[in-house]
């Protein structure tokens, strides 16, 4: 099974693919902007040396190879990912301050994914989705 993991908040995405692959057999990529890495979190993925416009579309056209996609609080990409490919599963993965408040206002985006992952408890309030399920952070 190939996992394309669309940005890596905190080296999240590099940690899951990595451990995914080792553990299951997966094949996963990981995908970020060099631009938003200035620690070097990407240890497992690749850092693209672009602009936002042109990283989304590479997002969008690399997604057609992989069997699910896993977008890491990068939510603007999911409604162009579900209408290119309405049949692939698309998780979502919050991490804190990206929806922490925000639920109701991201409600066209999350809506759109087909599972909904958060990773700190703090951002659960009466307008989070019943859907969403608690996975902390790999530590």
């Amino acid at each position: 099974m190939r996992i394309l993991h669309i940005w890596n908040t905190a080296g999240v995405a590099s940690v899951i693919a990595k451990f995914m692959d080792r553990l299951f057999g997966t094949k996963s990529l990981v995908v970020h902007r060099r631009a938003f890495d200035p620690f070097g979190v990407t240890t497992y993925g690749e850092l693209w040396d672009c602009g936002a416009k042109t990283f989304a579309l590479k997002c969008l056209v690399l997604a057609r190879k992989f069997d699910i996609i896993h977008i890491h609080s990068f939510d603007k990409l999911i409604p162009y990912l579900k209408f290119l490919y309405p049949n692939k599963p698309i998780v979502l993965h919050y991490h804190g301050s990206d929806i922490r408040g925000k639920w109701l206002q991201k409600e066209k985006r999350w809506s759109k994914a087909d599972a909904i992952l958060y990773s700190t408890q703090d951002v659960v309030n009466e307008e989070t989705p019943k859907i969403a399920i608690y996975s902390p952070n790999p530590v």
